[in-house]
């Protein structure tokens, strides 16, 4: 195993996917948990996903083969489980799958969402070009059902899948057979069974840094249905029969005119892109570990609804106030990470130590992603801050394997 336990420590790995999300922890009784392994249509790491894949399963494996002692997948967006889709993991022992609550496939509400969520994202699909720049945000929320496959029932060992709620007191803890002798606590702290909730996705002004049209945060709540055209096809007339009609001549649109209708229409699917995105980052599964001294924190890309009733519950806050490792949110955009919590973290005790792992890449549609206004707040709080995308950069004191493929950090329990 290339990921070795350390005595007296938790190893966390970051592994750089470009945009998306992989996280590996090592318990030091060598039980072992992965967080996610994706990455996002339009931010591609270093290196493929399958690259990626075969350096975590040589992580994990030993004389007997590979071995993880718990998968767990936040939610169904491409760039959390892309890499799930590939032959290699039919091979690895597994012995618990954990995924959101919206992902049972015996809840019928689970099934409703699911359901919508996917016909609007293959509804949007059908409707865009190649090029237009919702396609990646339809891309990234289409099923990814052969990966999906494999979290439902894929692997060997014939591993147990648990799907989670938060609790009615926001706060959950789970029994975990898979992690009983390492002594683990884990909380559970979303996602709520309430739509409203995980619908709930933009914070009210002053509670995000900095959310800004630019970052390409288009509320809507539209959606693309099927109705037929209004009009019958003997009603159509193409533009070369309407400019030889002098009596239907001025109808013509000129092409200045097609270019705002046509930018318009983009704008629009842009907006629903967007809204289907924080729909399903909304049902994100909130994960706390806590091991001694060390709590770890994997809010995935967890939106306001999600954050607001965690900062409203005290057992909630106790929890998150004291955490020592952060994976920041949604590769640190304006609606994962609130002010309210960061601003908790700046009153903790100065000799508490955080380590914050920012999973990112440029992508061109959002260019003010991770947001600066954040990363500035975070390192008021610590200079322990590592962006997977710096890989090839100075190291931060206290990490310790750094480079282009990925960073780790020892935290002491």
């Amino acid at each position: 195993m290339s990921l070795s336990p350390k005595p007296g420590h938790v190893t966390v790995r970051m592994y750089n996917v470009g945009f998306g999300d992989a996280f590996l922890i090592v318990f030091p009784d060598d039980q072992r948990v992965l967080i996610d392994c994706g990455m996002h249509p339009a931010g591609r790491g270093p290196r493929d996903i399958e690259e990626v894949v075969e350096s975590i399963l040589a992580d994990v494996s030993d004389d007997d083969g590979a071995r993880i002692d718990v998968v767990v997948c936040t939610h169904r967006h491409r760039d959390h489980v892309s890499g799930f889709d590939n032959p290699l993991w039919k091979e690895v022992r597994v012995g618990e799958v954990w995924m959101p609550w919206t992902e049972d496939p015996r809840d019928p509400e689970a099934a409703r969402i699911r359901e919508g969520q996917a016909h609007l994202a293959a509804a949007l699909r059908a409707a865009l070009d190649d090029g237009a720049a919702a396609t990646p945000l339809a891309l990234n929320s289409l099923p990814n059902a052969a990966a999906m496959d494999t979290l439902h029932s894929g692997f060997t060992g014939n591993p147990r899948r648990r799907f989670f709620p938060a609790g009615d007191d926001v706060v959950s803890e789970l029994e975990c057979e898979s992690l009983n002798s390492a002594d683990v606590r884990v909380r559970v702290l979303g996602p709520s069974r309430e739509e409203k909730v995980i619908r709930d996705v933009d914070p009210p002004a002053g509670a995000a840094y900095l959310r800004a049209a630019s970052d390409g945060d288009v509320a809507s709540d539209g959606d693309v249905g099927s109705e037929p055209s209004p009009f019958a096809d003997s009603w159509e007339l193409t533009s070369a029969e309407l400019a030889g009609d002098e009596g239907l001549k001025q109808l013509r649109l000129t092409d200045e005119e097609l270019a705002r209708i046509r930018q318009a229409a983009d704008g629009d699917l842009f907006g629903t892109a967007v809204a289907l995105e924080k729909a399903i980052n909304g049902t994100s599964l909130v994960l706390c570990f806590d091991l001694g001294d060390a709590r770890l924190l994997f809010p995935a890309d967890a939106q306001w609804g999600t954050w607001e009733l965690i900062l409203e519950d005290a057992e909630a806050t106790a929890l998150v106030e004291r955490v020592n490792l952060l994976k920041v949110g949604h590769h640190g955009s304006h609606n994962a990470t609130p002010k309210a919590f960061v601003e908790l973290l700046a009153r903790r005790p100065r000799d508490l130590d955080l380590w914050a792992m920012v999973p990112t890449h440029p992508i061109k549609i959002w260019p003010k992603i991770p947001k600066s206004e954040l990363l500035d707040a975070l390192a008021e709080v610590t200079p322990q801050i590592a962006r997977s995308d710096a890989g090839a950069g100075p190291a931060v004191p206290g990490f310790d394997r750094w480079d282009e493929q990925a960073i780790d950090v020892h935290i002491p329990i």
